[in-house]
């Protein structure tokens, strides 16, 4: 609680930015404490309307004066002690306003969150290494801007908005589609790449397949209750006569394209093709001429909070000089996603 300075029995009336104690007569007598209250950026005025104070604590005994009988007041050390509150409140606030990079810095750590398990674009391994396109991205971040430690955190994919914008984590190292409902909430990145879809057939590609148009009369399928299955009926209306066949788990449909009982697969292009680089002897092979159908709607970017800008924008000129000096090509590569540029181009 403040304490009021009395105006009378040897206290002189001084501005609210400064405490002064009087001793005349040369006589020392017992100190005592009390607080300056530096309000509305150390100006020594109450807060404006609508704005809030700011209140910080500073010990009398660091800017008492000494007044005696006939003397000159010694208002300096005073005036220096609040400028140097006022510069430490500056700072603060102006870290506070940079955003989750400035945070990161000053921690030496960014906090980071994933949904797991999503190879490969974000998984933590069993030794419990962060791996996959994004957290290579993340990692390559921290480098660059001298932070030491990257820490992450997996989660249900639906938790990651919400522990972002609540400030449990500081940067979702995640793919997700940039939408409308979704930019009210979060800002996003530059696009990273386009998880679009691709067409899976039976290594060596023995029926010659190329595009959707050439599955008629053939067999095809793709996950349950996905956009693609419902292409591969429309082609039926146009009287394509393919077999369509829903699978409910991915292992299900990779199993029968290399078995030759189903002639082609749709699914996610990045899932197939590091399948493909995991497991070499999987018996199918990516289309590499297929040509997505809406590769555009399928661009994915990682997200941050709306008061993270210095975020968002280093991590752009991170990823705009990763495209241009070829080590975003790496990262996708590494993961076996060729050729990069079918992942990096519209």
């Amino acid at each position: 609680m403040m304490e009021r300075l009395p105006l009378d029995r040897g206290w002189t009336k001084t501005p609210a930015w400064l405490v002064r104690w009087k001793e005349c007569r040369h006589q020392r007598r017992n100190l005592r404490l009390h607080s300056v209250v530096i309000r509305d950026g150390c100006a020594g005025r109450r807060a404006r309307r609508g704005r809030g104070a700011i209140s910080v604590d500073v010990p009398a005994t660091l800017v008492q004066t000494r007044r005696c009988a006939g003397g000159h007041a010694a208002w300096w050390l005073a005036g220096f002690v609040a400028l140097t509150a006022c510069v430490a409140l500056a700072t603060s606030v102006t870290a506070q306003v940079q955003g989750a990079l400035a945070k990161a810095r000053a921690a030496k750590m960014l906090v980071v969150g994933i949904s797991g398990g999503d190879a490969p674009i974000a998984w933590m391994s069993p030794k419990d290494e962060p791996l996959g396109i994004t957290l290579d991205l993340c990692k390559e971040l921290i480098k660059r801007e001298g932070i030491d430690k990257l820490d992450v955190y997996t989660m249900p994919f639906s938790s990651l908005i919400p522990a972002l914008t609540s400030g449990r984590i500081d940067f979702a190292c995640d793919t997700f589609f940039p939408t409308e409902k979704r930019k009210q909430l979060v800002d996003f990145t530059d696009i990273v790449f386009y998880n679009s879809e691709t067409l899976i057939v039976k290594k060596g590609n023995p029926m010659k397949i190329h595009k959707l148009a050439d599955l008629a009369g053939k067999s095809a399928g793709s996950y349950e209750g996905t956009v693609w299955i419902d292409w591969l009926n429309d082609l039926n209306k146009q009287g394509a006569k393919i077999g369509v066949k829903a699978y409910p788990a991915v292992t299900e449909l990779v199993a029968d394209v290399a078995a030759g009982r189903l002639n082609g697969g749709i699914l996610d292009a990045v899932l197939a093709a590091y399948a493909v680089k995991q497991n070499p002897k999987l018996g199918i092979e990516l289309v590499a001429d297929y040509q997505p159908r809406e590769k555009q709607a399928n661009a994915v970017a990682l997200v941050v909070r709306k008061d993270s800008g210095d975020l968002r924008e280093a991590f752009n000129r991170m990823l705009a000089t990763m495209k241009t000096d070829g080590s975003l090509d790496k990262v996708f590569e590494r993961y076996g996603l060729v050729p990069p540029s079918f992942y990096l181009k519209p």
